[in-house]
C-alpha cells in the first residue's frame, strides 16, 4: 500500500468535523493509506516536527508528502506539566492540546496557542519576528532536505501569506532563504487568498469560529484543481464520481450559509 502524508493548520485539519475539507477526500478518489496530520490552530513548528516523525517512521513505505504551511509566528509549546495543562483549559481560545498524531488530547502534547493573546503565558513570551522566521523556515528546510535525502516526492502550499519583503531583507534569514526550494510551493497564492478571491467567499461566516476554514464548495474545487493531479501522478485512481462529491459540497455550503443567516 502506498502512503500519503498530509499536514497543515485548520485548513488541513484531519479532525475538522463541521463539514468536508480537502484532507477528507484522498481515500475516496485514490487507493492509498492516508496519514492525515493536520491539527487545529497549529503552527509551522508543529507541522514540521510531526511530519518529520511520520516520514522517519515510514521510510520503508512508498510515501508522498503534501504540506500546507501556515502563517509564520504561531507559537507551538510542548506542555507536560499537569498544572499548566489545567490552566490552558481555562482560556477562552486555544484551550486544547494536540499530540504528535494530530489528536486533541487531555494529557501532554503541543499547546497550539496560535496568535491568541488572552492568557498570561502568551503575554510573558518574548516574541521576536526574526526568531519566529528562523524557527519556521528551519522546519520547511528540514522537510525539504529529509524528503530529498530519501527520494520522497513532496509538495508545498502556503496556507496564509509569508512576509517575503522581511524574508528577503533580513540578514539572519539568508542561509534559510537561499536554500529553501521555493518552487516546491506549487502555487504562490496562499490557499486562504485563493478562497478570498473566489465566488465561494461570499458564503463565509466570520461570526462563528466553527466555520473559520474555507467552505466545502471551495475545498472540493481546490482539491480537484491542485491535489488530484498530484495524486494521479503517484497513486491508482478509484472509480469514484467526484462530480457528485462536488455537488454534495456545494449543497452543504448553501445549507450551512442559509441556515446560519436565517437563525442570526
Amino acid at each position: 500500500m502506498q502512503y500519503l502524508l498530509t499536514s497543515g493548520c485548520g485548513i488541513s485539519q484531519r479532525e475538522f468535523k463541521h463539514y468536508p475539507i480537502w484532507v477528507h477526500f484522498p481515500t475516496l478518489t485514490h487507493k492509498l493509506k492516508h496519514l492525515s496530520m493536520g491539527g487545529p490552530a497549529v503552527g509551522n513548528e508543529f507541522i514540521g516536527r510531526v511530519c518529520k516523525k511520520h516520514i522517519l517512521e515510514n521510510l520503508d513505505n512508498e510515501l508522498v508528502v503534501i504540506i500546507q504551511w501556515t502563517s509564520i509566528g504561531k507559537l507551538d509549546m510542548f506542555v507536560e506539566d499537569p498544572e499548566v495543562l489545567k490552566q490552558i483549559k481555562t482560556f477562552n481560545l486555544r484551550n486544547f492540546i494536540v499530540d504528535m498524531k494530530a489528536n486533541v488530547v487531555e494529557n501532554r502534547g503541543f499547546w497550539a496557542s496560535s496568535h491568541s493573546d488572552d492568557n498570561i503565558i502568551k503575554e510573558l513570551y518574548i516574541q521576536s519576528k526574526v526568531y519566529d522566521h528562523i524557527r519556521d523556515l528551519e522546519q520547511i528546510l528540514d522537510i525539504q532536505n529529509l524528503c530529498e535525502l530519501h527520494n520522497i516526492p513532496y509538495y508545498f502550499f502556503y496556507g496564509y501569506p509569508f512576509d517575503f519583503e522581511f524574508i528577503n531583507n533580513t540578514e539572519e534569514l539568508a542561509h534559510l532563504r537561499n536554500n529553501i526550494k521555493w518552487d516546491k510551493f506549487l502555487i504562490h497564492t496562499p490557499i486562504y487568498d485563493l478562497y478570498k478571491e473566489s465566488d465561494h467567499y461570499q458564503y463565509r461566516i466570520f461570526e462563528d469560529p466553527r466555520f473559520m476554514s474555507p467552505m466545502p464548495s471551495f475545498h472540493i474545487d481546490f482539491y480537484i484543481k491542485y491535489i488530484v493531479p498530484i495524486l494521479d501522478t503517484h497513486f491508482t485512481t478509484i472509480n469514484f464520481d467526484i462530480g457528485r462529491l462536488k455537488e454534495y459540497c456545494v449543497e452543504i455550503t448553501n445549507k450551512i450559509y442559509h441556515e446560519y443567516k436565517n437563525v442570526h
